[in-house]
């Protein structure tokens, strides 16, 4: 028997623009002894939208797997995580861990939803090989910078589209002694996670160049990854690809690639959160194959695996985009404090701010999320416009607290009328209320430049029944 891995998540709100979080984790090592990691501790403060500051020990934004899925496994769609993307204690190749500083924020770009992510610290790495030699490598890493753009488009929620660019100084003991490489990794990717599907995208250039010579490995990998929800099973395919240069420091690593095809099921009434035990079971067919090849760049490979390349464009063109539907029947009025400036909102922004995107209002006054318990009509309104399940929701907020995104989970209310008296109470609160609840005391928000309406006709090509203007009685 195994007990795996117990991870903590340690949070403290100083104030509404800053606080900390901890996440320490504790594996199963030999005679049942326990090694414990401290994964992530920092200080983060809001400025608001478009700058947020992170000192401490975080991930690093090298890629987007490992800025959206933290140590605990529970949170993941799949059974494991991609080679390229595997924690670098564990034997994965890339800097997954930095201590140092990490700043992002929204750049102000309309619909586009861009964003930018700058780090700069440091972020040494021990690592061990992953061809059963049980040799370690002491990488001793120098300061590291990171740039990143994404962008996050209005039309398609659950898009992302980004890249990042990775630079430092390493050692290569495993080679020779006092030998330095410069590392660059250039990242691109294109992630798709909405309506019960996960589809990742990601490319990888790891590019080693020795000092005081003119020699230069350039180290490609990708992996792409498909799933869908089912209830509670997950099915997943994946490919990845790994072809590490067999005289660098990834010599363990070489030639890795090939298809996962995985069933996992996952349970999550453990706790009566349903947030806080996820279990994963899986069956799967061998990974990957290792061998020692000759060095192949990826146009040669995609040249020679056409099928893959055709699977990957399939999956691009199939990614399904936005229904007008639920632009044309939200039948609830988005409701406000009355002391806030704002007077219109449309559906792009109703979906970013009820998503966390948008954590702050005109002026700098702290977004406060309302939202009715699960069951109401509220509720099963609010999910149709971020296209989750309630367990989806549940996750995905959880997701956000444990990444430090968001200090809290949405504040949920049983009743109208608390929900009334919390709008009063917090001046940056916004909820959704059923059209007959309604009172003229409330400050009700233009959605797209009407004001609310009654239920529609739910097929998009036909025109509403009935447009009556929420009541002033």
């Amino acid at each position: 028997f195994y007990t795996g891995d117990f991870d903590l998540l340690l949070t403290s709100r100083i104030n509404e623009r800053t606080g900390i979080l901890a996440e320490i984790a504790l594996g199963e090592g030999d005679a049942q002894t326990l090694d414990v990691d401290l994964e992530r501790v920092f200080l983060k403060y809001d400025h608001g939208n478009h700058f947020s500051l992170m000192l401490g020990r975080y991930h690093t934004a090298v890629g987007y797997y490992n800025r959206a899925f933290e140590s605990g496994k529970w949170q993941h769609m799949t059974a494991d995580r991609p080679v390229v993307m595997e924690f670098a204690v564990d034997g994965g190749l890339l800097p997954t861990h930095a201590v140092g500083a990490s700043a992002s924020g929204l750049i102000p770009s309309g619909a586009l939803g861009l964003n930018y992510l700058v780090e700069y610290g440091s972020s040494d790495t021990i690592r061990p090989e992953i061809n059963g030699s049980d040799l370690v490598n002491d990488e001793n890493r120098g300061n590291h910078i990171s740039l990143g753009l994404f962008l996050r488009p209005d039309g398609i929620a659950g898009l992302q589209v980004g890249g990042s660019y990775y630079h430092d100084k390493i050692s290569a003991p495993v080679l020779a002694p006092h030998i330095r490489f410069g590392q660059a990794i250039v990242n691109a990717h294109v992630v798709y996670v909405r309506h019960g599907i996960e589809f990742l995208n990601e490319g990888f250039l790891i590019r080693h160049s020795l000092e005081e010579s003119r020699t230069v490995f350039n180290m490609p990998a990708f992996y792409s990854q498909f799933s869908k929800r089912f209830g509670s099973i997950s099915p997943f395919f994946r490919y990845q690809y790994v072809n590490a240069n067999p005289h660098s420091i990834f010599e363990d690593v070489l030639l890795r690639q090939g298809p996962s095809l995985v069933h996992g099921t996952t349970l999550t009434r453990a706790l009566p959160s349903r947030r806080n035990w996820t279990t994963h079971f899986a069956k799967a067919c061998p990974i990957w194959t290792a061998c020692n090849c000759n060095w192949h760049s990826p146009s040669e490979y995609l040249m020679r695996k056409k099928w893959v390349t055709f699977l990957l464009l399939s999956w691009l063109l199939a990614v399904p985009g936005v229904s007008p539907c639920v632009a044309q029947n939200i039948d609830v009025a988005v409701v406000v404090n009355e002391s806030n400036s704002v007077s219109m909102i449309t559906m792009a922004q109703l979906r970013k701010v009820f998503s966390g995107e948008k954590r702050y209002w005109a002026g700098g006054i702290v977004v406060k999320l309302v939202v009715r318990a699960p069951g109401t009509h509220e509720r099963l309104v609010l999910l149709k416009l971020l296209g989750m399940s309630e367990s989806e929701y549940k996750q995905y907020w959880s997701s956000q607290v444990l990444r430090g995104e968001a200090q809290a989970e949405p504040l949920t209310l049983p009743s109208v009328g608390m929900q009334k008296e919390a709008l009063t109470i917090f001046p940056g609160a916004i909820a959704l209320t059923d059209l007959k609840d309604v009172k003229p005391s409330m400050k009700v928000l233009k959605l797209d430049g009407r004001m609310p309406l009654a239920r529609q006709d739910t097929h998009c090509n036909r025109h509403h029944t009935e447009t009556r203007p929420v009541s002033s009685d």
